[in-house]
């Protein structure tokens, strides 16, 4: 499950990161990834992925060579904090409000998660509680 990019100007796919399926860090063409979803481009020009099946937001640095774990320990679980004492719940979707300097991050456990990037801090923003 690699991560590619077209470029339109020369018409071709080019893959920026390996294609099987896993975790890991490092060089773009030897990253692995598993389930990957929502993508953001931050004003750097760096990628925010969620990596979903991982547990984890991973980003791919602005010369799409290297990357590296923004937050999450790879632990399924909810808890706030360090970016990486965080633990995230199959992150998916991404929103980069660049005003605040903040990633949203939807969960499949029906919450929104804030990341600061200034402070490299996670909390809760919103929780949907089920009726009863």
């Amino acid at each position: 499950m690699g991560i590619a990019k077209i470029d339109f100007e020369i018409g071709h796919v080019i893959v920026l990161t390996g294609v099987g399926k896993g975790f890991q860090d490092g060089l773009a063409r030897e990253s692995l990834f598993d389930n990957p979803d929502g993508i953001v481009i931050l004003p750097s020009g760096a990628l925010v992925v969620a990596d979903t099946y991982n547990h984890r937001i991973r980003m791919i640095n602005k010369t799409l060579t290297e990357v590296t774990t923004l937050a999450g320990g790879g632990e399924q679980g909810y808890r706030n904090g360090h970016c990486l004492e965080a633990k995230f719940n199959f992150p998916q979707k991404l929103c980069f409000l660049a005003n605040k300097n903040q990633l949203f991050v939807t969960e499949l456990n029906d919450c929104i998660r804030v990341i600061d990037m200034h402070t490299f801090q996670v909390h809760t923003l919103a929780v949907s509680v089920p009726e009863r």
